[in-house]
């Protein structure tokens, strides 16, 4: 997919940069910087269109190296994600819709890094970290957060909620929070409805009472199962003691027959009811509790597809040389910049 970079952001990130790391005074004494902050900011934006290398960035006067170890000094003041939240609020000023959020997890190769990282079940357990996100109707990445790549997604619901700015966003103007079955727990959804005022909406919608009689309901079956099998074994060695009856003393026979058919059919008669007791409970189907409209909001989750999908371009930006993540959480937010810009520049 071909990445369209607005001009606006580039713009935005210069003056950012320029704020925090004004360029030297040439008329200072001391040597002058050899690349100034505008290139290197154009070096980003190399890296995001074509995700080379740093050492193979060779249309600048320095080497990749350098560039990379000053993007971690603006990424260390959270320049690319002060970049990300002005986006945001711009977004957001001109009243686009927020009905409904979408929440959804990506894994993102990391294989020289030394924080952030966990063991990808996925991916031959290669070492990854995994980026939450969630977005808005319009596919806009609201909320970030990274994580290591061996934890559940739903340990990251509440840091991803967290992380939206909430001087420019109000959970109050939204009512669901929609997301795959990897989110569907009990805990979560009470947690998020009185934390944050929204709805967990997941593919499964058994509401707790219905978790509760399904969880009975199982639990009745494996008592049913474990009974059968009690019977099942009283019966077989009733059989087997049957079929050496005839080493007993003639005058033990007939009663100890009369006795063991007695417990036969007291056994069979036990087997009998259990199983059609299991097939009438079997016969009670799962009940999901889906409506029709909740539905259609689950069919928007194309949206997270879709920013998914741009994200999972970082896939190849692996990290090298620095070891504390900070250029590849920056290249995050950047991009999660690049998403908005774009989106402003279709619906502007």
């Amino acid at each position: 997919m071909k990445i369209v970079i607005n001009q606006l952001l580039k713009e935005l990130v210069i003056e950012l940069v320029n704020l925090e790391f004004p360029e030297r005074d040439m008329r200072l004494p001391g040597r002058p910087r050899t690349c100034s902050n505008e290139q290197c900011v154009e070096a980003v934006f190399e890296i995001l269109k074509t995700g080379i290398g740093w050492e193979y960035l060779k249309s600048y006067p320095i080497k990749g190296d350098s560039i990379r170890k000053r993007i971690e000094d603006w990424n260390n003041v959270d320049i690319f994600k002060k970049a990300w939240l002005i986006m945001v609020n711009i977004h957001i000023d001109y009243g686009m819709p927020l009905d409904d959020l979408f929440i959804d997890a990506t894994h993102i190769k990391n294989y020289n890094g030394q924080n952030v990282i966990g063991r990808n079940f996925y991916d031959r357990f290669k070492t990854s970290t995994k980026m939450t996100t969630i977005v808005d109707n319009n596919g806009i990445p609201i909320g970030i957060t990274l994580g290591c790549g061996n934890k559940h997604d739903l340990t990251f619901v509440e840091e991803a909620l967290d992380s939206i700015d909430i001087g420019s966003f109000n959970y109050m103007d939204c009512q669901n929070l929609i997301a795959d079955k990897g989110y569907w727990s009990n805990d979560v959804q009470r947690n998020v409805e009185n934390k944050y005022k929204l709805k967990l909406i997941t593919p499964s919608m058994r509401s707790r009472e219905e978790g509760k009689e399904e969880k009975q309901r199982i639990k009745e079956l494996n008592s049913i199962k474990h009974k059968l099998r009690v019977e099942d074994k009283k019966l077989n060695e009733i059989i087997n003691e049957l079929q050496t009856i005839k080493d007993y003393p003639i005058d033990e026979r007939k009663d100890n027959r009369i006795k063991m058919n007695d417990k036969l059919k007291e056994y069979k008669l036990k087997i009998k009811q259990l199983k059609a007791t299991k097939r009438l409970k079997e016969r009670i189907k799962k009940k999901r509790g889906r409506k029709s409209n909740k539905d259609k909001k689950l069919g928007k989750r194309y949206v997270v597809e879709r920013t998914m999908s741009w994200f999972k371009r970082y896939d190849r930006l692996l990290i090298r040389k620095d070891k504390n993540f900070s250029s590849f959480e920056g290249f995050v937010f950047l991009g999660a910049a690049n998403i908005v810009a774009r989106s402003l520049t279709t619906h502007i």
